[in-house]
């Protein structure tokens, strides 16, 4: 869904569940810097799969975008290295980067692409250490 122009966001309400992990990764010129670009992936993890997946990229495109194409990708699926990196892939066809002083158009899809497959593989190793 799309917000009006000038709506103001007051709060976000996120329901815990003990199997949800999320990850974030950035890229910016420094640790305090604004991001360059930024990949959140939430799952709900179990031992070989990932459901209710979320795929957020900000930063490649003109706003923040869920990438519900790959989110369909992986869930429900074994959640494998091969799965992850096929998919990872696909993030430049989701992309609409614009170039600014902070990086070019193909800079920030190259980012957006690598965040994405290590946000991933973190969301998968902590899969992998669940008992």
């Amino acid at each position: 869904p799309t917000l009006p122009e000038k709506t103001l966001i007051r709060d976000i309400t996120l329901p815990i569940h003990y199997r949800i992990n999320c990850v974030m990764d950035r890229v910016s010129q420094t640790e305090k810097d604004t991001s360059i670009v930024c990949v959140v992936v939430r799952g709900n993890l179990t031992q070989k799969t990932v459901h209710d997946l979320r795929i957020a990229v900000s930063g490649a495109n003109p706003a923040p975008k869920r990438f519900l194409s790959l989110e369909d990708m992986i869930s429900e699926k074994a959640f494998t290295v091969t799965l992850i990196n096929d998919a990872a892939k696909l993030v430049k066809d989701e992309c609409e980067a614009v170039t600014d002083f902070r990086g070019s158009a193909e800079y920030r899809t190259e980012m957006a692409e690598t965040l994405v497959r290590r946000a991933l593989l973190t969301l998968r190793k902590k899969s992998a250490t669940r008992k």
